[in-house]
């Protein structure tokens, strides 16, 4: 039983599964619910939260743990039978009825567990999906920047939008609520309206996206560079919102190649609503585009061209005949100690913009 607590602990859900499919004395002993019978509808029970899905080929997928550096490739055959959407930052993946009316599903590859939803599933422009718990939630950012949600018994997806100036970036899960980030820097969150403490009547309904912090231009030190803030204040698309290591980070992407005047990374206190500079993001190798963001665990994927302490900014080019050709890559380093302020910068190119699923 150690044993298997000491997989779930690690998020080591396929080696879990199998442990407990030796004999039926294991799954007895390794349940969570002790006497009832396992939920084939909940996916988040034993829910996989380090998983991100690189690659899918109809219903052969690739998965890579992003802090053990584990790669796991798996076959999911009921993915054959659904459309498929997209997935979490964490692994499960999201898909539609290939039949009218097309209603949403939210599968755990690693249980097989499949959750209904009413609502129809997005047909196009899914950029990032996240979920939450107590009801399950399902959250969706889209190409035109709205951030749509619903529950298991919505007729229709809630949505958030904003000016087209001010359309928010990918949305990011963390500790049960759902952040995004407009180009600006002002960061928006997941809202309960009317709900007495104590009470768990959250569902979409209930909840509405709110401003949290404001943009860091619009209280910048006194000594920063009025013109640095003026550019950054008019410039779309340059902050970005990941989940790296337990923490949310907010991520400036530098104008020109130059050092920055404000932190290229801040810790977002999601308690005290502020902002905290960060000198250094230790082992970690951030990634980023308007698509979506990933952190993994750099130590873990001794591949050449992944640094530790780097942040990957991802710019899509656009074809001739449309499309996207190989993105632009470009590396920025955040230096720790007294030199925090330095960056360094690197032209690569990686196929395709819109991969990772995850």
């Amino acid at each position: 039983i150690k044993l298997a607590e000491r997989m779930v602990d690690d998020n080591d859900i396929d080696c879990y599964m199998a442990f407990r499919g030796v004999c039926r004395n294991w799954r007895a002993e390794t349940s969570d619910h002790p006497g009832k019978a396992d939920d084939r509808t909940d996916p988040t029970r034993f829910e996989p939260t380090k998983w991100a899905l690189l690659d899918r080929q109809e219903e052969r997928v690739t998965f890579v743990d992003v802090d053990a550096g584990r790669f796991l490739r798996m076959s999911v055959p009921v993915l054959r039978d659904y459309l498929f959407v997209g997935a979490t930052s964490g692994g499960l993946i999201v898909l539609g009825e290939k039949q009218e009316p097309h209603r949403t599903r939210l599968l755990n590859p690693f249980t097989g567990a499949v959750a209904g939803f009413k609502v129809r599933a997005p047909a196009e422009g899914v950029k990032a999906a996240a979920v939450t718990t107590k009801p399950l939630m399902l959250f969706v950012s889209l190409e035109d920047g709205d951030i749509i949600w619903a529950d298991q018994s919505s007729d229709h997806f809630k949505r958030f939008n904003r000016l087209d100036s001010d359309k928010p970036t990918p949305i990011a899960a963390l500790d049960g609520d759902v952040y995004a980030s407009d180009p600006h820097g002002a960061i928006f969150t997941s809202i309960v309206d009317d709900v007495p403490d104590g009470q768990k009547c959250r569902s979409a309904a209930t909840i509405w996206m709110g401003t949290s912090i404001p943009s860091p231009n619009h209280n910048a030190s006194p000594d920063a560079s009025p013109a640095a803030a003026a550019a950054l204040a008019g410039s779309g698309g340059r902050y970005y919102l990941v989940q790296s290591g337990g923490d949310l980070l907010l991520v400036t992407r530098p104008l020109g190649g130059g050092v920055p005047d404000q932190p290229l990374v801040r810790r977002v206190d999601t308690k005290q609503n502020v902002l905290e500079p960060v000198s250094s993001i230790g082992s970690r190798a951030i990634f980023v585009s308007h698509v979506r963001c990933i952190s993994i665990d750099a130590g873990k994927f001794p591949f050449e061209g992944i640094k530790a302490g780097c942040i990957y900014f991802v710019e899509p080019v656009l074809a001739a005949r449309g499309g996207y050709e190989p993105s632009r890559i470009t590396t920025c380093q955040v230096a720790a100690g007294p030199q925090a302020r330095e960056i360094m910068f690197e032209e690569g190119i990686l196929e395709g913009c819109y991969r990772p699923f995850t």
